[in-house]
């Protein structure tokens, strides 16, 4: 493709290398202990957030996915749990740093960032958006970067929809005012960075450290996807410069 105007990282597995188990256990255990103080046995809430998540994941547009966690959140549990909201947010921004033992060090995520940003383009962080915007302050930090790295950061607060939602992409096109054409998505994971991207017209970079294939099928890269490790990543994005 052409040198892009905009270009789309992933976060978790991308920029941020992780192993996606072990940072879900370090995750629910550290919330469950800081909630449970308030009456809130662990195995219900880890439950109540479970089916948030996958309320937030089939969000059809009509509110903020922050709206749809509370309200099925709250309805699991009690309404009660609404006012334990600044607790949440105290949790992210300090025990979830207990989490960051499920992920490894990115030698070459700012120098990515800063090829990125050599091409000319608006950098995205096209993250999932089922976390708070403090939550993924705290994720970044563990890579030494910062939502001021990015011209946009998506989060649960501000996107009405999720991956692999091909309408969570068409959201940060028309924030950011470019077309399909114009963009550049990199990610690790097949089924929620390069197959809904593909599906627009999106070009796209597989990140194979810690790629996630398409679950029950054969490893294959999709057609015409390049992909390639971080070294190869930052090569890939240097040429648009010269």
């Amino acid at each position: 493709m052409s040198k892009p105007s905009l270009i789309l990282f992933d976060l978790d597995g991308t920029l941020l290398p992780l192993d996606q188990d072990a940072f879900l256990k370090l995750y629910f255990s550290a919330l469950a202990k800081k909630v449970s103080p308030y009456g809130y046995e662990p195995d219900k809430l880890v439950h109540a957030l479970w089916k948030g998540v996958g309320a937030m994941v089939a969000n059809d547009g009509t509110m903020t996915n922050d709206a749809r966690f509370w309200e099925t959140f709250s309805g699991l549990l009690d309404e009660n749990i609404l006012h334990y909201m600044p607790v949440f947010e105290d949790f992210y921004r300090n025990e979830f740093h207990m989490a960051k033992d499920a992920s490894a060090p990115a030698p070459l995520a700012k120098d990515v960032i800063a090829a990125a940003k050599d091409t000319g383009a608006k950098v995205v962080l096209a993250t999932n958006p089922l976390f708070p915007v403090c939550a993924v302050e705290t994720r970044l930090s563990w890579i030494d970067l910062t939502i001021d790295d990015f011209d946009y950061v998506t989060t649960y607060e501000t996107n009405r929809y999720c991956k692999p939602n091909p309408a969570y992409y068409r959201d940060i096109l028309t924030h950011i005012g470019t077309t399909p054409e114009q963009t550049l998505m990199i990610g690790n994971d097949i089924n929620e960075d390069i197959l809904p991207t593909q599906s627009l017209g999106i070009a796209s970079f597989l990140l194979t450290d810690c790629v996630i294939w398409e679950k029950d099928k054969e490893s294959v890269i999709p057609g015409g996807v390049p992909a390639g490790n971080y070294a190869e990543l930052l090569e890939f994005l240097k040429k648009y410069n010269q």
